[in-house]
């Protein structure tokens, strides 16, 4: 414990050192026995704010168990994304053969049973506790008129959320069952990743398109599983001033209108660009940073937006 405190004091003084050489004119404040509290919130949440793009299925796991170990039991880290299992299972899923374009729900069942079967035989399950998951749709094949990899055409957005909502109940455990008869079901699902940059900037389809698939497969996944929290439109790169702040006004201000009332939340990925933002390719037009009151802005943005059109603000998720 004196070795800790030592430590400790010796980290402040170094960066009260730091503070007056680089910085003579700040003033800085230290009250180590204060409880800072927002609302009912006085601890660092690590489950909501330490997560890691990746799953304890990842096949990248396969030789890194001790790694996996460090992380999940040392350093409290948790697992939060799959964006790759929904794809994958409709990709394989057979078509019903009395609604074409529809995923097969006696498939669906089969092949769930499978995967939960499989999950009693992964060692990675008892770190369950450091997984929350969230899934989503992917371009390929959760668009209507894709074709899946078993050769059958995607009918419309319904089928799409049809085969969301029987997915979801097909291949992860219910809350009430034993903790080795399939995974956790997930709480949130985006309906399709990032979805402008393959659908709406090479002119084949248009933002409302998108944003009516939202509102489509949101009641179609609804009416299977009413428990998963279901948001979008997963945009990248949330330039809401450019152009003049055209690009806010055709796109997220856009989807609130459009398909606010049906999201349970908005998400929205920011990326930093650096050295390898790149204008056209050759000349170097950066650093595009997403942080600091850059990001800050984007959210007052998109929550008192939120708050007006919807009359509250609507969780955001990243």
């Amino acid at each position: 414990m004196k070795k800790s405190k030592k430590r400790i004091l010796s980290t402040f003084a170094f960066l009260l050192m730091s503070l007056i050489i680089f910085a003579q004119n700040t003033i800085v404040n230290i009250y180590p026995n204060v409880k800072h509290q927002v609302g009912d919130i006085s601890e660092f949440d690590r489950a909501k704010y330490i997560n890691l793009h990746s799953t304890l299925t990842d096949g990248d796991w396969a030789q890194q168990s001790d790694k996996l170990e460090y992380m999940m039991s040392t350093l409290d880290v948790h697992l939060g994304r799959d964006n790759g299992i929904m794809g994958s299972a409709m990709n394989y899923a057979k078509e019903d053969a009395l609604k074409p374009g529809y995923a097969d729900s006696a498939d669906l069942v089969a092949q769930g049973k499978l995967v939960r079967d499989g999950w009693k035989l992964n060692v990675r399950k008892k770190y369950e506790n450091n997984s929350d998951m969230m899934i989503g749709g992917q371009e390929n094949p959760h668009w209507p008129g894709k074709v899946t990899k078993s050769g059958w055409t995607v009918a419309s957005s319904d089928a799409v959320g049809d085969f969301m909502g029987r997915f979801l109940n097909s291949y992860y455990r219910n809350d009430n069952d034993p903790a080795d008869s399939g995974q956790k079901r997930p709480k949130y699902l985006e309906v399709i990743n990032e979805p402008l940059y393959g659908l709406v900037d090479n002119g084949e389809f248009t933002p409302i398109d998108v944003f009516n698939h939202h509102n489509a497969v949101a009641d179609a996944i609804r009416r299977h599983n009413k428990d998963v929290k279901i948001g979008g439109f997963t945009l990248a790169f949330p330039d809401f001033d450019k152009d003049n702040f055209k690009n806010w006004e055709e796109r997220m201000k856009l989807f609130i209108d459009v398909a606010g009332d049906k999201m349970d939340f908005f998400s929205i990925h920011m990326y930093d660009f650096n050295k390898h933002h790149f204008n056209n390719g050759t000349n170097f037009d950066g650093p595009v940073n997403f942080k600091g009151s850059r990001a800050e802005a984007t959210i007052d943005l998109v929550e008192n937006y939120s708050k007006l059109k919807l009359g509250y603000v609507k969780p955001l998720l990243f």
